[in-house]
């Protein structure tokens, strides 16, 4: 049985670490007789060719150590139940959180069920000992190297359907529920994973998590975009494990009729950017598009209600964003849904998806007012948000409710769900379903 989908709770790791070493974070890597971690252990978790095998310079060693105290704060602070999966952007809490997956997994005593549902690692001080010193090594970890963006578009049939799932990769919770009803369903011919795989995307948490879960649709095209996530471990197990298993060439992607041109963008390899050439790449399509309307995919949102973040995505893109010939833009990231109102000046609609798999805390939801339209439907509901100028966020629909997947605590948590688009000729039509359920609970045409 797998078990690279364990929860790790940040409570015992924090527990572990300034209770019983009263010399702070740092003596955690004092293991007498115990041998220490390399950088080639490091390549090993994170699927990475080679790390400098070089010792850590006194430099190195203090500026990781640093970087500890932060991470597990960060990880207290977005633990809201115990036994519930947590995980927060940082790279270092990402890695130590696969670390002590992975070495958890090697011994079954280490297992139990999780409160919230799934298996948990109990993992003992020797595991926190070579978790930390196994990233000290992680200033030395270099990213995947580029792929070259493809020169070949895929062709979109006049009328089709695509499946949409946002930050999924978690194994746990609304992501098998949303696989099963895709399959259900059936009839897609893509199916479009806007990114994160947890922990740190490592290429054992990506056949674990990701590719042993995926939705099994006779005749899909399977994409994905890259996260941010995937890139704490560098990036590898996306582009060498992902990658050739959906036969996608490059982390961006495209396919296109006479009325659409659909477009995958890599927003996490430069982190909330577009690298490299992206940016060209996607005017080229357009121009050659000849008046198609454009829909784009990407992991990072170009704007929110709740985070900031999307300014470089929009600078970039600003000069087609003015044209108004992007019709509708799909992220994840965030882990809500919103279907946002049309933009006042770029005339897109913006659809935030990510919450595919990640169990996400709705208490901050509650400030909102309820809406009777849509109509709720069993435990899901939706709220109104406002305008929010100071980010630059149109009023939008918020999805609230509770989450059955979430054993003992599903009044905490949002429902997880995933997105259908059906291409009709010059029609998009948007279905929002909750993850256990063929019947959609709000349609709507663009």
């Amino acid at each position: 049985m797998s078990t690279q989908n364990l929860v790790i709770s940040a409570a015992r790791l924090e527990s572990l670490v300034p209770q019983r070493h009263p010399g702070g974070l740092e003596s955690t890597l004092e293991a007498p007789g115990e041998a220490e971690p390399t950088a080639s252990d490091l390549a090993d978790l994170t699927g990475a060719d080679h790390i400098d095998p070089a010792p850590l310079t006194l430099t190195e060693q203090e500026s990781i150590h640093l970087q500890y105290a932060a991470a597990i704060e960060l990880l207290r602070e977005a633990e809201r139940n115990p036994g519930v999966m947590c995980a927060t952007e940082n790279q270092i809490a990402a890695l130590l959180q696969s670390a002590l997956a992975d070495s958890s997994a090697e011994e079954q005593q280490k297992i139990i069920r999780a409160a919230g549902g799934g298996l948990e690692a109990q993992f003992d001080e020797r595991d926190v000992r070579w978790a930390f010193s196994l990233i000290s090594w992680v200033g030395k970890l270099n990213p995947h190297g580029w792929q070259p963006i493809p020169s070949a578009v895929d062709v979109l049939p006049d009328k089709c359907k695509i499946a949409v799932i946002g930050d999924w990769g978690t194994g746990l919770y609304g992501a098998p529920e949303c696989s099963r009803s895709i399959e259900k369903e059936g009839g897609f011919k893509y199916i479009v994973h806007l990114g994160d795989v947890y922990y740190a995307g490592t290429k054992k948490e990506t056949q674990a998590n990701f590719l042993d879960r995926w939705p099994n649709v006779p005749g899909a095209i399977s994409r994905a975009c890259n996260g941010n996530h995937e890139m704490y471990s560098g990036g590898y197990g996306y582009f060498d494990v992902i990658l050739p298993k959906f036969q996608q060439p490059s982390s961006c992607f495209a396919m296109r009729n006479k009325d659409w041109l659909v477009v995958g963008l890599d927003s996490a390899y430069a982190d909330h950017d577009l690298f490299g050439e992206q940016n060209g790449w996607l005017s080229l399509l357009i121009e050659q598009s000849q008046g198609a309307r454009v829909v784009l995919f990407t992991h990072h949102q170009p704007y929110s209600h709740f985070e900031n973040g999307g300014e470089k995505l929009v600078a970039k893109l600003l000069p087609l964003l003015s044209t108004k010939k992007i019709a509708a833009w799909y992220w994840g990231h965030e882990h809500r849904c919103v279907v946002f109102d049309a933009h006042p000046r770029w005339g897109l609609h913006g659809r935030c998806i990510g919450h595919s798999g990640y169990p996400y805390f709705n208490k901050p939801s509650a400030k909102f007012d309820k809406l009777t339209s849509p109509p709720p439907r069993r435990h899901a509901f939706w709220r109104n948000l406002p305008e929010n100028s100071d980010r630059g966020a149109p009023p939008a629909k918020l999805l609230d409710g509770t989450n059955p997947s979430v054993k003992n605590h599903a009044g905490d948590y949002g429902p997880n769900g995933y997105l259908t688009l059906e291409f009709d000729g010059q029609k998009l039509i948007e279905r929002y379903y909750l993850s256990d359920d063929v019947e959609p609970m709000f349609t709507q045409v663009i």
